[in-house]
C-alpha cells in the first residue's frame, strides 16, 4: 500500500487511462520479472487485461531486497491467485540477473 496504492490504487485495479491495473496482470506470474520491474521501473508499450498503457513506472532502488520480496508477495497472493510466499533469496538472484534501465 506505501508504495504501489498511489498509482495502482488499493483495489489494484490502476487508475483509469493513466496506471495499470495490477489486479488479473499477467506479470503476476513472472516473479522474477516483477521484482526487477519494481527495483528498476519500466518504460515501454505494456497490454493489461486487454487494454494497452505507456507510460513510464519509474523503479524504487531504495526498497531492500526484502521489501521487493514482501511486495511480490503480497500483490501474487492477492491479485495473482497465488498462494506461495517469494522468498528473499529468489528475488536477489532475479534481482541479480535484471539490468538497470
Amino acid at each position: 500500500m506505501t508504495h504501489c496504492s498511489n498509482c495502482h490504487q488499493s483495489t489494484g485495479e490502476g487508475l483509469s487511462n493513466l496506471y495499470p491495473p495490477i489486479k488479473g496482470s499477467a506479470l503476476l506470474k513472472d516473479k522474477a520479472f516483477l521484482s526487477c520491474i519494481i527495483r528498476n521501473g519500466m518504460e515501454g508499450t505494456i497490454l493489461v487485461n486487454g487494454k494497452e498503457f505507456n507510460r513510464p513506472m519509474p523503479g524504487n532502488p531504495k526498497l531492500t531486497d526484502i521489501e521487493i520480496a514482501e511486495i511480490v508477495t503480497f500483490v501474487s497472493v492477492k491479485w495473482g491467485k497465488d498462494s506461495v510466499y517469494t522468498p528473499i533469496t529468489f528475488v536477489e538472484e532475479a534481482l541479480t540477473k535484471c539490468k538497470a534501465r
